[in-house]
Protein backbone atom coordinates (compact mmCIF):
# COMPACT_ATOMS: atom_id res chain seq x y z
CA UNK A 1 0.00 0.00 0.00
CA UNK A 2 1.20 3.05 -0.83
CA UNK A 3 1.07 6.41 1.45
CA UNK A 4 0.50 10.27 -0.14
CA UNK A 5 4.48 10.79 0.39
CA UNK A 6 5.05 8.35 -2.57
CA UNK A 7 7.07 10.27 -5.41
CA UNK A 8 6.68 8.58 -9.36
CA UNK A 9 9.09 10.14 -11.67
CA UNK A 10 8.05 8.97 -15.13
CA UNK A 11 10.87 9.65 -17.30
CA UNK A 12 11.78 8.77 -20.37
CA UNK A 13 15.39 9.96 -20.62
CA UNK A 14 18.67 8.73 -18.91
CA UNK A 15 19.32 12.47 -18.68
CA UNK A 16 16.75 13.32 -16.51
CA UNK A 17 17.63 10.76 -14.38
CA UNK A 18 20.80 11.16 -14.01
CA UNK A 19 20.52 14.71 -13.28
CA UNK A 20 18.30 13.65 -10.19
CA UNK A 21 20.07 10.65 -9.41
CA UNK A 22 23.54 13.25 -9.07
CA UNK A 23 25.17 14.90 -5.46
CA UNK A 24 24.43 17.59 -7.08
CA UNK A 25 20.48 17.12 -7.17
CA UNK A 26 20.77 14.96 -3.76
CA UNK A 27 23.04 17.79 -2.18
CA UNK A 28 19.80 20.41 -2.83
CA UNK A 29 17.17 18.39 -2.13
CA UNK A 30 19.09 17.81 1.46
CA UNK A 31 19.13 21.11 1.98
CA UNK A 32 15.66 22.00 1.35
CA UNK A 33 13.87 18.77 2.22
CA UNK A 34 11.73 18.40 5.60
CA UNK A 35 12.89 15.56 7.84
CA UNK A 36 10.54 13.08 9.66
CA UNK A 37 12.82 11.53 12.79
CA UNK A 38 15.79 11.41 10.56
CA UNK A 39 14.83 10.37 7.61
CA UNK A 40 15.25 13.09 4.75
CA UNK A 41 11.23 13.90 2.88
CA UNK A 42 11.60 14.80 -0.44
CA UNK A 43 8.87 16.94 -1.98
CA UNK A 44 8.31 17.88 -4.86
CA UNK A 45 7.67 21.58 -4.49
CA UNK A 46 10.55 22.06 -2.34
CA UNK A 47 13.21 20.09 -3.63
CA UNK A 48 12.53 19.42 -7.66
CA UNK A 49 10.30 22.43 -8.37
CA UNK A 50 12.82 25.31 -7.05
CA UNK A 51 16.21 23.04 -8.46
CA UNK A 52 16.88 25.02 -11.46
CA UNK A 53 18.19 22.06 -13.45
CA UNK A 54 20.60 22.11 -16.52
CA UNK A 55 19.83 22.56 -20.12
CA UNK A 56 20.12 18.98 -21.93
CA UNK A 57 23.74 17.78 -22.62
CA UNK A 58 24.13 14.66 -24.10
CA UNK A 59 26.99 13.50 -21.60
CA UNK A 60 24.39 13.45 -18.71
CA UNK A 61 22.74 11.42 -21.00
CA UNK A 62 24.92 8.78 -21.49
CA UNK A 63 26.25 8.76 -17.65
CA UNK A 64 22.90 8.18 -16.30
CA UNK A 65 22.79 5.76 -18.61
CA UNK A 66 25.78 4.10 -18.03
CA UNK A 67 24.94 4.09 -13.60
CA UNK A 68 21.24 2.95 -14.19
CA UNK A 69 22.10 -0.27 -16.50
CA UNK A 70 25.52 -1.32 -14.32
CA UNK A 71 23.17 -0.56 -10.95
CA UNK A 72 20.34 -2.73 -12.29
CA UNK A 73 22.34 -5.64 -13.81
CA UNK A 74 24.71 -5.30 -10.20
CA UNK A 75 21.24 -5.32 -8.12
CA UNK A 76 19.87 -8.46 -10.30
CA UNK A 77 23.22 -10.41 -9.66
CA UNK A 78 23.87 -9.65 -5.98
CA UNK A 79 19.61 -10.38 -5.22
CA UNK A 80 19.69 -7.21 -3.71
CA UNK A 81 17.90 -3.92 -3.63
CA UNK A 82 18.81 -0.24 -3.78
CA UNK A 83 19.17 0.49 0.32
CA UNK A 84 21.68 -2.69 0.68
CA UNK A 85 23.76 -1.53 -3.09
CA UNK A 86 23.77 1.62 -1.56
CA UNK A 87 24.65 0.88 2.25
CA UNK A 88 27.34 -1.02 0.51
CA UNK A 89 28.92 1.89 -1.55
CA UNK A 90 28.94 4.29 1.29
CA UNK A 91 30.81 1.48 3.00
CA UNK A 92 34.75 2.80 3.05
CA UNK A 93 35.33 -1.01 3.86
CA UNK A 94 33.82 -2.27 0.66
CA UNK A 95 35.92 -2.39 -1.68
CA UNK A 96 34.42 -4.83 -4.39
CA UNK A 97 35.11 -4.41 -7.77
CA UNK A 98 31.46 -3.89 -8.33
CA UNK A 99 30.71 -1.46 -5.69
CA UNK A 100 34.17 0.60 -6.80
CA UNK A 101 32.60 0.46 -10.31
CA UNK A 102 29.48 1.83 -9.03
CA UNK A 103 31.25 4.45 -7.49
CA UNK A 104 33.27 5.65 -10.22
CA UNK A 105 30.15 5.51 -12.34
CA UNK A 106 28.63 8.17 -9.52
CA UNK A 107 31.80 10.32 -10.29
CA UNK A 108 31.35 10.60 -13.71
CA UNK A 109 27.53 11.07 -13.53
CA UNK A 110 28.85 14.12 -10.98
CA UNK A 111 31.77 15.41 -13.37
CA UNK A 112 28.79 15.61 -16.47
CA UNK A 113 25.87 17.24 -14.65
CA UNK A 114 28.58 19.33 -12.88
CA UNK A 115 30.15 20.38 -16.47
CA UNK A 116 26.31 20.80 -18.03
CA UNK A 117 25.91 23.76 -15.84
CA UNK A 118 29.32 25.16 -17.27
CA UNK A 119 30.46 24.62 -14.00
CA UNK A 120 34.27 23.13 -15.13
CA UNK A 121 36.55 25.19 -12.74
CA UNK A 122 34.56 23.55 -9.61
CA UNK A 123 36.43 20.29 -7.97
CA UNK A 124 33.96 17.99 -7.11
CA UNK A 125 36.17 16.10 -3.97
CA UNK A 126 34.67 12.98 -4.06
CA UNK A 127 35.57 10.51 -0.93
CA UNK A 128 34.36 9.45 2.27
CA UNK A 129 32.94 12.44 4.29
CA UNK A 130 31.23 12.97 7.00
CA UNK A 131 27.73 13.87 6.88
CA UNK A 132 24.40 14.49 8.58
CA UNK A 133 23.71 10.70 7.64
CA UNK A 134 27.19 9.40 9.01
CA UNK A 135 30.31 8.60 6.82
CA UNK A 136 29.31 8.59 2.62
CA UNK A 137 30.89 8.82 -0.08
CA UNK A 138 29.95 12.24 -1.04
CA UNK A 139 31.13 15.38 -2.82
CA UNK A 140 33.89 17.22 0.05
CA UNK A 141 32.27 19.68 2.48
CA UNK A 142 33.71 22.74 0.76
CA UNK A 143 32.58 21.46 -3.10
CA UNK A 144 28.58 20.92 -1.20
CA UNK A 145 28.91 24.50 -0.18
CA UNK A 146 29.95 25.80 -2.92
CA UNK A 147 27.26 23.81 -5.13
CA UNK A 148 24.21 25.14 -3.28
CA UNK A 149 25.75 28.38 -3.30
CA UNK A 150 25.79 27.86 -7.00
CA UNK A 151 22.15 26.33 -7.06
CA UNK A 152 20.99 29.34 -5.11
CA UNK A 153 22.06 31.78 -7.73
CA UNK A 154 20.88 29.95 -10.76
CA UNK A 155 17.45 29.63 -8.66
CA UNK A 156 17.91 33.67 -7.98
CA UNK A 157 18.37 34.21 -11.15
CA UNK A 158 15.12 32.09 -13.02
CA UNK A 159 13.04 32.99 -10.64
CA UNK A 160 13.46 37.06 -11.53
CA UNK A 161 13.51 35.83 -15.44
CA UNK A 162 10.28 34.56 -14.49
CA UNK A 163 8.99 37.46 -12.77
CA UNK A 164 10.19 39.50 -15.64
CA UNK A 165 7.94 37.57 -17.82
CA UNK A 166 4.84 37.81 -15.44
CA UNK A 167 4.56 34.01 -14.48
CA UNK A 168 4.38 35.27 -10.80
CA UNK A 169 2.37 37.83 -10.60
CA UNK A 170 -0.23 38.44 -7.85
CA UNK A 171 -3.75 36.77 -8.04
CA UNK A 172 -6.34 39.37 -6.29
CA UNK A 173 -9.14 36.95 -4.32
CA UNK A 174 -12.36 38.13 -3.69
CA UNK A 175 -14.64 36.73 -1.24
CA UNK A 176 -16.71 34.54 -4.12
CA UNK A 177 -13.50 33.33 -5.82
CA UNK A 178 -11.92 32.25 -1.97
CA UNK A 179 -11.35 28.29 -1.91
CA UNK A 180 -13.76 25.87 -0.19
CA UNK A 181 -12.82 23.53 1.96
CA UNK A 182 -10.72 21.12 0.08
CA UNK A 183 -10.61 23.17 -2.78
CA UNK A 184 -7.64 24.91 -4.30
CA UNK A 185 -7.06 27.96 -6.27
CA UNK A 186 -4.55 25.92 -8.37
Amino acid sequence: MFTEQLVVWLLDRHFDLGVIQSSIHDWWSRKYASTLKTDVRYLPPDCFETFPRPAFDAAVEVAGRALDERRGSMMVHNDEGLTKTYNRLHNPDDDSLAISELRELHVALDLAVRNAYGWSDLGLGHGFHDTPQGRRFTLSPVSRTEVIDRLLELNHERYAEEVAAGLHAKQVVTMRQRPTVGEHLF
